[in-house]
């Protein structure tokens, strides 16, 4: 296990979650579940962490300068969310997302510098 200091650019740009959304509508030719999805992104992530070390550790405070937050390479992994919402894709407003999903993402844990929510809607999309 190896420590490392955040970089003079993260430290200025400070810390704040970077949000992606990717929405996929079911395919009801292809027989895949929710959760065979969700192992294979598991599985996925692995094997991606293995090659990016960092996201697969922590971010907890330098214990030297007690100040600046560092990077401890533990291996503990991301965080990944499974989820599901009693709603389905046609009823969301694509153009206006903040004000329908923030309410509904589980909250961002700073320990992690990857989280992932993967989340099941009611008519099957993702």
């Amino acid at each position: 296990v190896h420590s490392l200091p955040l970089s003079n650019l993260d430290l200025l740009s400070g810390r704040f979650p970077v949000t992606y959304f990717y929405f996929y509508p079911k395919q009801p030719h292809l027989l895949i579940t929710f959760d065979s999805i969700v192992q294979s992104l598991k599985t996925s992530l692995a094997e991606t962490l293995n090659l990016f070390h960092l996201f697969a550790g922590q971010i907890v405070p330098n214990e030297t300068s007690h100040e600046e937050p560092m990077i401890v390479c533990n291996n503990n992994g991301a965080l990944l969310v499974e989820a599901r919402a009693s709603l389905d894709l046609q009823s969301l407003d694509f153009y206006n997302l903040d004000a329908l999903l923030q309410a509904k993402l589980v909250r961002v844990n700073q320990d992690f510098p990857l989280q992932i929510q993967a989340t099941e809607f009611e008519c099957g999309g993702l």
